[in-house]
């Protein structure tokens, strides 16, 4: 299975988890998004950090690009390999030379019936005919989507002009032991081909399924039964005669988010959730996660600076969102001296996961999730109740300089706060691309979004004229795909695309990309500046690096060529000691003029460990990170060169995990200590460290 952390193989036999990342394969398997099992069991995998395909025969690996964001990979009896991508279309590669590009077959919208390049899935038959599900992104591109069958001459085509399919947006389809075809849409329920009838399944007297169903996943298990995964409902069963639903609310399944389902040799499904790996069987779900194996899933991301140049980051542990005493989940504060946790228990009353974050002019941190709006002060979390299902699923926030908080949604649908009351608009009511909001930003006058999928312009918001109507503009911009915008104090705008950085002075835009310029990657995906330094993510086909821009000399740091821990990043920010943070998944390193100065992760450990303090010199406020294994007895002193003690930092008993303390640079009496070299020293079971520091006044 692929994980955000590598590729993972559980023995069927005894349930033992091996987890294959770069540390033992020296491959970039973290985000693995896609695995295939060949006949000869042979691997193929997609990762978001390669363009291409992974391959695996036991002995090496190898890698072929170019094919982004694969969606189906399938063998047929006929020596080849059908490969399926979201933006694409589809590839026919002839075994066993799967790497020579001359061997490949391309199927798309330009040169084929192929109704539009952005395919979900791929199915053969029994006949060896291949069945395409297209999704459309854009509403008003009608009659690109459904579904596709091609014989190897011929294409047939079933769309919602001429057959009962309900929308051009197919997830996902699946065929049955009988030759029926399942067909799972976006929002519209699921369907049933048998090759001469339509049966929909999509209303109650029918289906649990509700019309506005999201069905992201399709099994059929040893049995013929049907198994539907849903973003929102939780798992379904049919059995031909009746539903079962299994979620959150009635069985040990922790998630209502089914990500991807698959029925072993043994009849026994998997399911692939949001919080971790469940296995079905005897009518019970057995969990696999970051608490009981290898599995791994905290994710930090979407830093932001506050008026006062503190970093705020969201964190995600998907592995225990319900285990308030242990989960990660909530956002994280450094004010310059130390962290500071805001539990999603303490925000929310609940462990929520938060999407999205943002400060306004006047110091308040907004957070948005699925329950709501979510204000910080200074002191306390105010709650902005909202529905934010459906139509209007968070993916950015922004704050302008009236005092409104706009929030886009995976849909192009805006929400927009003014501090009293929540103003909806439809992107279809303004012909904006109903495509997932990439992001926003904002100057004085204005708010500036982005679409997802290659666009040729930017949308810009008056935000004094817009009331209850959007009053905007779109600002031209070369055909790309936008990940990312950014406006600096000098009024440039910045944004991050799949065709480099690029910089709008009001006129004309600058690319700036490989070719002419020493940035790390062409897919850009984020862009922050602080003083005159530009500072992007990018990828490239093999990682992820940070590139800093200080006038004309680019410099680029990665998970390979510096001290980073974290693979993949996905933010950055400079907060006000000009240290930047690099935020990505499993953590946030630091790096300032002495290189990469700390490396903090929330990531599950086997080992008890004592981290250097940061910042080194302590001026006077330090901090020490250390990790325990398991719930343990902790005792960390500082002592002076002459071993005396100077205080007790902690003695207590911690839980499992990573912790951090700070200290003042005061003995036990509260009395200043003078500058010099100290030593601290970390007790926990079997385990003992010192590290020396530094105190500067």
């Amino acid at each position: 299975m692929g994980t955000n952390f590598g590729l993972a193989h559980i023995d069927l036999t005894t349930d033992q988890l091996q987890l294959y990342d770069k540390t033992n394969t020296k491959q970039a398997l973290n985000n693995t998004r896609y695995v295939y099992i060949r006949k000869n069991g042979d691997l193929l995998l997609n990762t978001y950090n390669n363009s291409g395909f992974t391959y695996f025969n036991g002995a090496a690996w190898y890698n072929r690009d170019p094919i982004y964001n694969i969606t189906g990979i399938i063998e047929t009896n006929r020596d080849s390999i059908w490969i399926s991508s979201e933006y694409s279309g589809i590839e026919k590669l002839y075994l066993p030379n799967v790497f020579s590009i001359q061997n490949t077959l391309i199927l798309r919208s330009n040169n084929s019936n192929l109704p539009t390049n952005n395919v979900s899935d791929i199915k053969l038959d029994k006949e060896n005919n291949l069945w395409i599900a297209t999704f459309e992104y854009d509403f008003r591109n009608t009659n690109l989507g459904g579904i596709s069958k091609f014989d190897g001459s011929n294409w047939t085509i079933y769309n919602k002009t001429n057959s009962p399919i309900p929308t051009d947006q197919i997830t996902k389809i699946e065929f049955d032991k009988k030759g029926n075809l399942w067909i799972g849409t976006n929002g519209k329920g699921l369907l049933k081909f048998t090759g001469n009838n339509w049966i929909k399944y999509d209303t109650l007297n029918v289906a649990p399924l509700t019309r506005v169903a999201d069905i992201s996943a399709i099994s059929i298990d040893s049995l013929d039964n049907v198994w539907v995964g849903t973003m929102w409902d939780g798992l379904f069963k049919f059995d031909g005669v009746k539903w079962k639903i299994f979620n959150a609310a009635n069985s040990n399944l922790r998630s209502n988010m089914i990500r991807a389902l698959k029925t072993d040799d043994k009849g026994r499904l998997w399911v692939g959730t949001l919080v971790g790996l469940y296995r079905f069987e005897n009518e019970n779900f057995k969990e696999f996660n970051t608490s009981n194996s290898l599995l791994r899933s905290v994710q930090n991301f979407n830093a932001i600076k506050d008026s006062k140049g503190n970093i705020w980051f969201i964190s995600s542990d998907y592995g225990s969102p319900y285990n308030s005493d242990k989960t990660n989940n909530g956002i994280f504060e450094y004010n310059g001296n130390e962290f500071i946790f805001h539990s999603s228990k303490e925000i929310s009353n609940g462990n929520n996961f938060f999407m999205t974050i943002t400060a306004d002019p006047w110091g308040n941190i907004w957070a948005v999730n699925l329950g709501g709006l979510y204000k910080y002060d200074g002191s306390k979390w105010t709650l902005y109740s909202h529905y934010f299902w459906n139509k209007f699923q968070p993916t950015n926030i922004c704050a302008d300089y009236l005092g409104n908080i706009w929030i886009g949604s995976y849909y192009g649908n805006l929400i927009k706060f003014d501090g009293k009351n929540f103003t909806e608009y439809l992107s279809e009511d303004y012909m904006l691309p109903s495509s997932s909001i990439t992001s926003m930003t904002v100057d004085a006058l204005n708010l500036y979004i982005s679409f997802s999928m290659a666009r040729k312009f930017i949308t810009k918001i008056d935000v004094f004229k817009t009331t209850t109507n959007l009053v905007f503009d779109k600002i031209s911009i070369p055909l790309t795909n936008l990940n990312n915008l950014f406006k600096d104090r000098y009024g440039n705008l910045w944004a991050g695309t799949t065709s480099g950085l690029m910089k709008y002075d009001g006129t004309k835009w600058t690319t700036y990309n490989r070719t002419n310029s020493g940035i790390f990657g062409d897919n850009v995906k984020y862009v922050n500046t602080s003083n005159k330094n530009v500072y992007t993510i990018s990828s490239n086909q093999s990682s992820v690096g940070l590139s800093v821009l200080d006038g004309e000399i680019w410099k680029n740091y990665t998970y390979n060529n510096s001290d980073l821990a974290i693979k993949y990043f996905s933010s950055v920010q400079v907060d006000k000691n000009n240290n930047v943070w690099i935020v990505g998944n499993g953590g946030a390193s630091i790096l300032n003029n002495k290189g990469v100065e700390l490396n903090w992760t929330l990531k599950q450990t086997n080992n008890n460990k004592l981290f250097q303090n940061f910042p080194n010199p302590g001026n006077p406020n330090t901090i020490i990170k250390y990790i325990t294994e398991k719930t343990s007895k902790v005792t960390l002193k500082v002592y002076d060169l002459l071993g005396r003690e100077i205080i007790t930092l902690l003695n207590q008993t911690v839980d499992r995990g990573t912790h951090f303390i700070s200290w003042n640079g005061k003995n036990r009496l509260g009395n200043d200590v003078s500058s010099g070299v100290y030593i601290y020293n970390i007790v926990l079971d079997n385990f003992t460290d010192s590290k020396k520091m530094i105190i500067l006044r």
